[in-house]
């Protein structure tokens, strides 16, 4: 008997070091309550003079813990850090949302802006803008490079009957005020100047995004993370069938009263009916036929700042696969306390 004992003690021994080992992947405060229920069992069958085997014993110690603990990790709630490599694209759109928000917390920004748009078949050459904006839609800017360098606009909401302030930098460098969809306003530009925001952007990002998970379809797809003008950032991948609507237009309506109508882009309506021949966003006559597509492009590569959760670039692409707009957001810093004299043509800074 004494040398029964003897061995079965040896054997508990050995296995409380096994046991020791291999649970440390569980729950240690219910591991303690298992091992003591474990010895437990062990003595009772000693004293019973029955032998079970005491490996089965161990294996079944895992079970336990898990039976008394909670749910294996695989089915427990993916918490944000892990949904990035658990579910990245259900991660990318959880960011376009980020981004809606961080939009509309935006009270002023500036940045140094790259802009490259299509213009016809062509892209227009780079421009590089410094830029100041504010709530609610006030807009300074400024070529600070070649082409038009040393241009610059101003444009405050309210303010000369909304009409923009300019100078070209160039001869013959006269101050003007410009009706901001006029065409002098618009050469060269996308997008008149009082349209023309982050805040717009991030609007347009989540309506387009919603608008496709609406209709299920499209896609929103993570590409991992980069680093971009020495900032981290997540970029994505934002997809959009073709398709759209046939307008007919009416008397007295332009490409203007369409876009408004639409809450979409005028020149994105002109550029993709190009093959009318419209130059203008008052070429279409009444009856006319205007295309307008449902969605702002077939694709966006997207890079936004983990930080900020804002775009810091974006290049955006027609609904024929070409590359339509690239824009670079960088040195951006928002909410920095713009006050009225940063957009003030009779600042001293500025060459009004």
């Amino acid at each position: 008997m004494k040398n029964s004992l003897e061995k079965s003690r040896n054997m508990l021994c050995g296995l409380h070091d096994f046991v020791q080992e291999n649970c440390k992947k569980y729950q240690k405060l219910l591991f303690h309550e298992a091992l003591s229920n474990f010895y437990d069992t062990v003595i009772n069958c000693v004293r019973a003079r029955y032998l079970m085997p005491l490996a089965a014993l161990a294996l079944l110690i895992p079970s336990m813990v898990l039976a008394e603990g909670e749910k294996p990790k695989d089915n427990a709630e993916p918490t944000k850090e892990s949904l990035e490599k658990t579910n990245p694209d259900k991660f990318a759109l959880e960011l376009i949302g980020k981004v809606k928000k961080a939009g509309e917390a935006l009270r002023d920004y500036t940045m140094i802006m790259k802009k490259q748009e299509l213009f016809g078949k062509k892209m227009a050459p780079m421009e590089t803008l410094q830029i100041k904006w504010a709530r609610p839609h006030k807009l300074y800017l400024k070529n600070i490079k070649e082409p038009y360098k040393d241009r610059e606009v101003l444009f405050v909401l309210g303010r000369h009957n909304n009409e923009l302030t300019a100078h070209p930098g160039s001869f013959p460098d006269i101050t003007v005020h410009l009706d901001p969809h006029g065409s002098m306003a618009m050469k060269n530009n996308h997008h008149p100047v009082d349209e023309a925001s982050l805040v717009n952007f991030t609007r347009l990002l989540w309506n387009n995004v919603s608008l496709a998970q609406k209709r299920k379809e499209g896609s929103v797809k993570f590409l991992g993370e980069e680093k971009i003008f020495g900032r981290n950032a997540y970029k994505l991948e934002l997809t959009a069938p073709k398709g759209g609507v046939f307008y007919t237009m009416k008397k007295g309506e332009t490409l203007w009263d369409v876009a408004k109508k639409f809450k979409t882009s005028m020149y994105q309506i002109l550029h993709h009916n190009a093959d009318k021949g419209w130059d203008e966003p008052d070429d279409p006559d009444a009856g006319d036929k205007v295309f307008v597509p449902r969605y702002y492009a077939s694709k966006i590569i997207l890079w936004i700042d983990k930080e900020l959760m804002l775009p810091i670039k974006a290049l955006i692409y027609d609904h024929h696969g070409k590359l339509y707009e690239n824009y670079e957001h960088r040195q951006l810093k928002i909410n920095v306390g713009l006050t009225a004299k940063d957009f003030d043509p009779d600042n001293k800074k500025y060459d009004f």
